[in-house]
């Protein structure tokens, strides 16, 4: 799950927008599956994501640019 996404990331551009940039992240395309996005009571967006276990390792605990936001994965 990616938390507290900007509301210009959809499902559809999310893997491109994420590899362009952060690229000190070793992730190939098609290595993320946007799944479905939601909105909390807080009104912040969060992004559910389909990865292999290899990636989820990559990205656990990370914090990474989303649009001008940073985001926790």
């Amino acid at each position: 799950m990616i938390i507290n996404i900007p509301e210009e990331i959809s499902i559809g551009n999310l893997e491109d927008i994420l590899l362009a940039q952060n690229k000190d992240v070793s992730l190939k395309r098609y290595d993320i599956e946007a799944k479905f996005s939601y909105e909390t009571k807080k009104h912040t967006r969060n992004l559910v994501i389909e990865v292999s276990a290899q990636t989820r390792k990559l990205l656990l605990d990370r914090r990474d640019k989303l649009g001008w936001q940073i985001c926790r994965i």
